[in-house]
């Protein structure tokens, strides 16, 4: 017979071994929806800005997550040809909420010349 405090011990491991396969089965689902290309621009991006995949996939709307996700949006439109449903399924994130921030991109890149700057670094890398 197991004690008491060995069957919640046993249940905690349990719990959080689940916890750990399902992170891992989104991971890998997040990879497999993607092409090559998508999964390697998305490694660029959080490289460039020094910031994790929960971070980038998140609900965060700490600055310079935000611009993470609106340069990557931005590349992913212009330079990719992919449509904004397609990134914001990719970012998990609302249609509305990449059309919004498309325009909002452009314009701070059209004036603000440090926002210009950071942006055409990102594109080069």
């Amino acid at each position: 017979m197991i004690s008491t405090h060995n069957q919640n011990t046993l249940l905690k491991r349990v719990d959080k071994a689940i916890l750990e396969l399902m992170e891992i089965k989104e991971a890998l689902a997040f990879n497999d929806s993607k092409s090559i290309k998508e999964t390697e621009i998305i490694n660029h991006t959080l490289d460039f800005f020094g910031i994790s995949l929960n971070e980038f996939l998140g609900d965060t709307r700490k600055k310079h997550i935000v611009q993470a996700r609106t340069f990557f949006s931005l590349f992913m439109f212009e330079e990719i040809g992919s449509t904004k449903t397609q990134i914001a399924k990719w970012l998990n994130k609302s249609h509305g909420t990449v059309v919004v921030s498309l325009p909002k991109l452009k314009e701070d890149i059209k004036n603000y010349k440090e926002v210009a700057d950071r942006y055409n670094r990102y594109k080069v890398c």
